[in-house]
């Protein structure tokens, strides 16, 4: 049975069915919206320095990311990292069920009109441009590059249509299982990035 790769003992999970998607977003949300603000925002930074310090993200001329939500993974840094290298930054918004990217100038959260789900979203066209490093949230990872979302398969569905050249998954290491159950339309990620490192996969 598929279990945290790194929780202690105490958040294994007991009674969690390893093979349903549900339970595990539902596991997941729950031990992750249970963490302190200082845990999430000390993960979010050491996460983001392993991002912004690995080699592709630093040749990366496009860069897309999120504005984070919840107990999500924090990314400003990744965000203000982009615009000070002068890399193109491409955030997303939902249209018509559908996921796409549009270049913003400012890293500036107040710059971004409110979204469904309570994210915030830009308000620009779609870039047409390959996005070079994308920062993928989510609610569980995999050790072979899979994850699970909201349910909504909006991530899922870009990836498939549209595949970035480095698609990097940002998690807390406790978010990072061995097996997720996977379907054909789910879409495999090329790294794991958590307070802990770097997963190339």
């Amino acid at each position: 049975m598929a279990t945290p790769s790194s929780a202690s003992p105490a958040d294994q999970g007991r009674g969690v069915n390893w093979k349903d998607k549900q339970a595990i977003r539902t596991h997941m949300l729950r031990q992750r919206n249970s963490m302190a603000l200082a845990e999430i925002e000390s993960a979010s930074r050491s996460v983001q320095s392993h991002a912004t310090s690995c080699k592709e993200f630093q040749s990366a001329r496009i860069v897309g990311g999120y504005v984070a939500i919840g107990s999500e993974i924090r990314t400003g840094l990744i965000l203000d990292t982009s615009i000070k290298l002068q890399k193109k930054l491409a955030l997303p918004r939902i249209r018509e069920g559908d996921i796409e990217f549009c270049q913003v100038l400012s890293s500036d959260i107040k710059d971004l009109e409110p979204g469904p789900y309570g994210t915030r979203e830009p308000n620009s066209p779609p870039i047409s441009e390959e996005i070079d490093f994308l920062a993928v949230p989510g609610v569980a990872f995999d050790t072979r590059g899979y994850r699970i979302g909201y349910g909504k398969g909006y991530y899922d569905k870009f990836l498939k249509s549209t595949r970035p050249k480095f698609c990097a998954g940002l998690a807390f290491e406790f978010q990072v299982i061995e097996r997720i159950p996977t379907m054909a339309h789910d879409a495999k990620l090329d790294a794991i990035i958590t307070e802990k490192g770097i997963r190339y996969l």
